[in-house]
């Protein structure tokens, strides 16, 4: 058991927990950027510049972390998503350490994809970033909000 002063911080992996040490500071994170604008229309390749924007602002903010690939679909039909697949796809051959999207919602077509998705990265050690909903899946608490909802879901 770890001794905390009230009046010392909890510094470096300790205060991310243990998954986290793969990402430290001295190691370069391989990111994956998914960007999904689920309708085709005029100006859709501007709303998919302006979100990759955004993701890659936030991939700024983590010291070592380099963006190595981008996966964007853009579709009437939320079915037909190629670079969602060749995104996991990828992320099974460990190609990258995270992925950074905006949303859940925007990862996943339903919540039940969206859990066994995640948790097979997981399990591949790649971990999960959405931005917009505050979930990091290599913290804590990012992987037990996952584990609840699969657990209402029984999957």
């Amino acid at each position: 058991m770890k001794d905390y002063d009230q009046n010392k911080e909890v510094k470096g992996t300790e205060q991310k927990g243990d998954d986290m040490t793969m990402m430290n500071e001295n190691k370069e994170v391989k990111v994956a950027l998914y960007c999904n604008i689920p309708f085709a229309s005029d100006d859709a390749k501007s709303t998919m510049d302006e979100k990759l924007a955004v993701l890659k602002e936030a991939v700024a903010q983590h010291p070592g972390w380099t963006v190595t690939e981008t996966y964007t679909d853009t579709s009437e039909d939320t079915t037909v998503r190629p670079q969602f697949t060749k995104l996991v796809r990828n992320g099974m051959e460990k190609k990258f350490d995270v992925i950074v999207v905006d949303s859940m919602d925007e990862f996943a077509d339903n919540l039940e994809q969206l859990v066994v998705t995640a948790n097979d990265l997981k399990n591949n050690g790649v971990t999960m970033y959405f931005l917009k909903d505050q979930i990091d899946t290599s913290y804590s608490l990012g992987k037990l909000l996952l584990e609840v909802v699969g657990n209402r879901l029984d999957v």
